[in-house]
């Protein structure tokens, strides 16, 4: 147990973090505040269902919350994750920015991306974020001690679950990490293509391009 009330199961390997607490959760099993982490993923998952490369070196984690209180089925909660992980890392003098919708960016290229699941009255978060594993060319790692940013990552995971309990500017915080604010973009719905100038988010975390905001969509290039 650890402060806070966290638990915390570590493995050597895992297929998913987020498919092990979803496990758990179909089961039945008491899932509030615990963090699954693996050392590797063989089938981690992104956004859209896209694998998410998780080789060893790197820090994986999923962690569950009991929603309790009814607030933590939000379109934005994968930000304000963002939001509490980007904090953290601008403590270490490492000024990372949020690429929307769930990415963490650093010098222009991705350090580490953020799955937020709700299902059966739990949110189950899940971030993975280089460090010392092999990673794609349009990516980029720091040069921390694993064990530094493992513990980095539980404090923003429950720093975030805390925003949803208080009255939280979301707008206004994540303003400070936009990385695509003023960036002309192109934007792909389910019914068109667009193009236009970034502009920060609304209220619901919808992306807004131009003077209109979008809630569905994902960014296919930016200029």
């Amino acid at each position: 147990m650890g402060d806070n009330g966290y638990r915390l199961e570590p493995y050597q390997s895992l297929a998913s973090t987020q498919d092990y607490l979803l496990v758990l959760l179909k089961a039945n099993k008491d899932i509030h505040k615990l963090i699954i982490r693996a050392e590797e993923q063989t089938k981690g998952k992104g956004t859209q269902g896209r694998q998410f490369i998780s080789n060893k070196g790197g820090s994986y984690q999923s962690i569950a919350f009991f929603d309790k209180n009814k607030n933590l089925q939000k379109p934005y909660a994968t930000l304000y994750f963002a939001i509490a992980l980007a904090k953290e890392l601008v403590k270490k003098d490492i000024n990372v920015k949020i690429k929307w919708p769930n990415d963490i960016y650093y010098q222009d290229k991705k350090l580490a991306g953020i799955l937020a699941q709700y299902a059966k009255k739990h949110l189950i978060v899940g971030i993975g974020l280089n460090v010392d594993n092999p990673i794609p060319k349009n990516a980029i790692s720091i040069k921390l001690d694993l064990a530094e940013v493992n513990d980095l990552l539980i404090n923003a995971c429950l720093n975030a679950y805390e925003y949803f309990q208080a009255d939280f500017d979301l707008v206004k915080n994540f303003a400070a990490f936009d990385y695509l604010f003023n960036k002309e973009i192109e934007f792909h719905t389910k019914t068109k293509f667009l193009r236009g100038l970034a502009k920060g988010i609304d209220n619901n975390a919808c992306l807004i391009i131009d003077k209109k905001a979008y809630c569905q969509g994902h960014i296919t290039n930016i200029f």
